[in-house]
């Protein structure tokens, strides 16, 4: 089977996972596999009620946020990790589709309600089922802005003011639903013309400033799991490991500090750094990881391919502006990243290892 069923594509609702109950009550020998995102959530004892009325047990695999749920099963469309998806909302319903990783299937228990959120046919309709609509905002701390004395901001121009400097969070776009749902709405608010400079400014304000702190971070955790899984022994190259990740850090929140528009040429060496100093910690971590795992493999092969074929329309071709690619090249690397972390949850223990040494470059 190279193929899961699919059975949401929108935000969670109790409804959807009831409506997909076949209608019989003997019990079957495997669990049904429900593949879907994090934030899935039922109250205490729902599936218990329904295997006790359906006989069937059902396993829970969370992968993430709806768009790494949806690059999960690509990668693995060819030893599926379930039976069904809940999860899957319409601004990443064509990348599962195209992929062919979902069957056919459309509920016989659709009301006019889940009808009018229905996909149009060959874009999901025969996919995947509505079960809820909902809308994505910007969260604001009414608390916090109140203490620091700041008016809070209203529209999405007040967000690239200087008095907002490094307070916005925005998920990546091609991994997070909500993401790609800001993404959108900025064309939308902005225009063709409009949306890569507004994204500059954004960018300019604090944004690339957090993405490269996280960064930052996240290797030095890196560094930590590879240590629980190869000890001491191989402490020389996490070190090499957990300085890239320091630099590359270093070098993108430097991108943002640097506008494009305020210091070009600085601005393009940070952006350059940044990309070479990416390359060099995965390749160096890849290398690092134990038993070298197929996904993670096959997600740097295919973002290595996604960000060669972004700078090729960039450059050559000039399809879009240098903020555009910033901001895919960014997203690509904290999809990887993301698929690296998911990656060491599985292969590290979970006990600490102390180690006899008293730091990363010597013995002693």
């Amino acid at each position: 089977m190279s193929t899961v069923a699919a059975i949401a594509v929108a935000s969670i609702a109790l409804g959807g996972l009831a409506a997909c109950a076949p209608a019989q009550t003997e019990s079957v020998s495997q669990p049904l596999v429900l593949v879907t995102h994090d934030s899935f959530n039922l109250s205490e004892g729902i599936l218990d009620q329904f295997t006790e009325e359906t006989g069937i047990e059902v396993t829970v695999q969370a992968s993430g946020d709806a768009g790494q749920v949806v690059n999960t099963l690509v990668l693995t469309k060819d030893s599926p990790l379930g039976d069904v998806v809940f999860g899957i909302d319409n601004t990443f319903a064509s990348r599962a589709v195209d992929a062919g990783v979902l069957e056919d299937y459309v509920s016989g228990d659709l009301t006019d309600a889940e009808s009018d959120y229905l996909l149009p046919a060959g874009q999901g309709g025969e996919q995947l089922t509505p079960i809820t609509n909902g809308d994505v905002c910007v969260n604001v701390d009414h608390e916090w802005f109140t203490e620091a004395g700041i008016a809070e901001p209203v529209t999405l121009e007040d967000l690239t003011n200087p008095e907002y400097k490094d307070l916005l969070v925005v998920e990546a776009a091609n991994t997070s639903s909500p993401g790609l749902a800001f993404l959108l709405s900025t064309i939308g608010a902005f225009g063709e013309d409009g949306w890569q400079q507004y994204w500059s400014d954004l960018m300019a304000n604090g944004t690339l400033v957090v993405a490269g702190l996280l960064v930052a971070t996240v290797g030095s955790y890196i560094g930590r799991d590879l240590h629980r899984t190869r000890g001491d022994a191989a402490l020389g190259g996490i070190a090499v490991v957990v300085v890239l990740w320091a630099a590359t850090g270093a070098a993108l929140a430097a991108v943002g500090l640097l506008p494009l528009h305020r210091s070009p040429i600085p601005h393009d060496i940070a952006a350059f750094a940044t990309l070479v100093l990416f390359a060099a910690a995965a390749t160096a971590t890849v290398a690092a990881v134990p038993r070298r795992p197929r996904i993670l493999v096959l997600t740097s092969v295919g973002v290595g391919l996604l960000a060669v074929v972004a700078l090729i329309l960039w450059m050559p071709f000039g399809l879009y502006a240098v903020t555009a690619v910033e901001a895919v090249l960014v997203g690509l690397g904290l999809l990887w990243m993301a698929t690296l972390v998911r990656v060491l949850g599985i292969l590290v223990p979970a006990q600490s290892r102390p180690s006899a040494r008293r730091t990363l470059l010597r013995a002693g």
